[in-house]
C-alpha cells in the first residue's frame, strides 16, 4: 500500500493499515506500529521500488512494550502466540551496560542458525571505559603525505597498495572537489541567456556531476572505513 501510494508517512499509512493489520494477522498493538515503521524505513530508501522483506528478516521491539527484561539471564518477547519467556546469555561487556537498555531492539537471525536480540542501550555522559587496546584517528593529516586519514601508528588506512595510496592521497582528491567544483560553475553560467533546450541540457550534465563526484566521496570515504576496520579486527579486537 505504501508503494501503490507513494505513501512513506508512517501516521498516515499508520491510519490506513492498522486496523486491518491487527485483524488479519493477529499483531498485537505495538508490534502492528513496529511493522509499519520498518515498511517506511524500507521504502524512503528508494521509492522507486517496491521493497521486499526476507522471511527471516529482523524483527523489531520496543523496550517496555512489547519487549522486557526478566532479569540478566531472560527475556520476554511478544509473538503471535502471546508472551514467551526466552533464556539469553550474555557477555561481560553488555552485562555492564544491561540497565541502560532503552528504545528499539532488533531479533536477527545470524547466518549460523542463532538468534541474536540486538539491544540499543543509552550510556550516560562520562561513564568510564575499560579499554586495554585501541587505535587512534586522525583526520586531515596535512604533513608531507597529505593523507586524509591516518591511524595512531602513522598509516593510512588507504594504503592497500603503493598506487592506491598515491591515487588517493588528500591533495589529488582535493584536485577532484576542484574539478567538479570547476564543471558545477562552467555549467551554471552556460545557463544564463541560453535557449531552453540548452538548459534542459546544462541542468542534467549538472545532475550527473552531483551524482559522480557523491560516488566518489562515497567509495573514498568506504576504503578508508574499512582500512580502520581491518586493522582494528587484525591487531585490536
Amino acid at each position: 500500500m505504501a508503494f501503490e501510494r507513494k505513501l512513506a508517512n508512517k501516521f498516515l499509512l499508520q491510519q490506513l493499515c492498522y486496523v486491518e493489520l491487527r485483524e488479519r494477522f493477529g499483531l498485537p498493538a505495538d508490534m502492528a506500529i513496529r511493522c509499519i515503521s520498518q515498511v517506511c524505513e524500507a521504502y524512503k530508501r528508494d521509492k522507486k521500488k517496491k521493497p521486499k522483506f526476507r522471511k527471516h528478516a529482523a524483527v523489531p521491539y520496543s523496550m517496555g512494550k512489547n519487549i522486557g527484561f526478566k532479569g540478566p539471564d531472560r527475556v520476554s518477547i511478544s509473538t503471535l502466540g502471546g508472551r514467551a519467556i526466552v533464556p539469553f546469555i550474555m557477555g561481560k561487556y553488555q552485562t555492564d551496560r544491561f540497565g541502560w537498555s532503552k528504545g528499539q531492539s532488533d531479533l536477527v537471525l545470524g547466518d549460523d542458525g542463532k538468534w541474536f536480540l540486538l539491544v540499543t542501550v543509552d550510556v550516560p555522559d562520562g561513564t568510564p571505559v575499560d579499554t586495554e587496546e585501541f587505535i587512534g584517528v586522525d583526520l586531515g593529516v596535512m604533513g608531507t603525505r597529505r593523507l586524509i586519514a591516518a591511524d595512531s601508528e602513522g598509516e593510512s588506512p588507504l594504503r592497500s597498495t603503493a598506487v592506491e595510496n598515491r591515487r588517493r592521497r588528500r591533495s589529488e582528491i582535493e584536485a577532484k572537489r576542484v574539478q567538479y567544483a570547476t564543471r558545477r560553475r562552467r555549467l551554471g553560467k552556460a545557463t544564463n541567456g541560453a535557449k531552453r533546450s540548452q538548459r534542459r541540457h546544462c541542468h542534467k550534465a549538472l545532475s550527473r556531476t552531483k551524482k559522480k563526484e557523491a560516488r566518489f566521496r562515497r567509495d573514498t570515504n568506504h576504503r578508508i572505513t574499512k582500512g580502520l576496520v581491518a586493522k582494528a579486527v587484525r591487531h585490536v579486537i
